[in-house]
C-alpha cells in the first residue's frame, strides 16, 4: 500500500491574511474550512483563481481564496 501523501496549499483570507498549510492529498476544500471554523454557507471558494464547491479536492501547490459572502440590508 502506497504511503499517504501530503500537499502544500496556500490559504488567502477575505481580510488578506495568508497561510501555507500542509495537508493530505485528496483533502477536500470542505475539510480546510472546518480546520478553521467557516460556516460552508457564508464563504466562496476560488481555487487556483476558479469558483469551485467544497467538495473539490485540494492539489499540490494550490491557492484556495476564501472569501466572505456578504448580505444585509
Amino acid at each position: 500500500m502506497p504511503a499517504k501523501r501530503n500537499v502544500k496549499v496556500k490559504v488567502v483570507f477575505w481580510d488578506g491574511r495568508k497561510e501555507e498549510i500542509i495537508v493530505s492529498a485528496r483533502t477536500r476544500i470542505m475539510d480546510i474550512l472546518k480546520k478553521y471554523n467557516l460556516n460552508l454557507e457564508a464563504v466562496l471558494c476560488l481555487l487556483n483563481s476558479q469558483l469551485v464547491t467544497e467538495d473539490e479536492e485540494i492539489v499540490e501547490n494550490s491557492e484556495l481564496k476564501i472569501l466572505s459572502v456578504v448580505s444585509g440590508g
